[in-house]
């Protein structure tokens, strides 16, 4: 999908099978084209006050219904996971937030943002 203009677009897909047999159309999607790249980034070092940590970071261009989540690893190239137990707080509404978890065990973690778009 290449938009020719910024705005909203609905698509909708159709299976063809062997060149031949098409299918039906499925369920219409309403996406948003923007030149304004989601950017999501840690603004201060993390906090850590004994097995707990605080990460504030900034979004810019978000769209309503983003979901941000917190990545760990307990180590460096490691598996990631969601953190379930973290706690997300709105600083200042759309711009400012905090991540607040607690440490597996106060060892060493490292931290991402992901984010996931509507």
């Amino acid at each position: 999908f290449t938009p020719q203009d910024m705005g909203d677009w609905g698509l909708s897909v159709r299976a063809v099978a062997w060149d031949t047999f098409k299918l039906e159309w499925g369920p219409a999607k309403r996406v948003t084209v923007s030149d304004a790249p989601l950017v999501v980034a840690f603004s201060k070092p993390p906090k850590i006050v004994g097995d707990q940590v605080a990460l504030e970071f900034d979004v810019s261009n978000a769209q309503p219904g983003t979901v941000l989540r917190l990545v760990r690893s307990t180590e460096l190239p490691g598996n990631w996971s969601i953190d379930s137990t973290a706690a997300l707080e709105e600083l200042e509404a759309g711009a400012h937030y905090r991540f607040t978890t607690t440490r597996p065990g106060g060892g060493v973690c490292f931290y991402k943002l992901a984010a996931e778009l509507p």
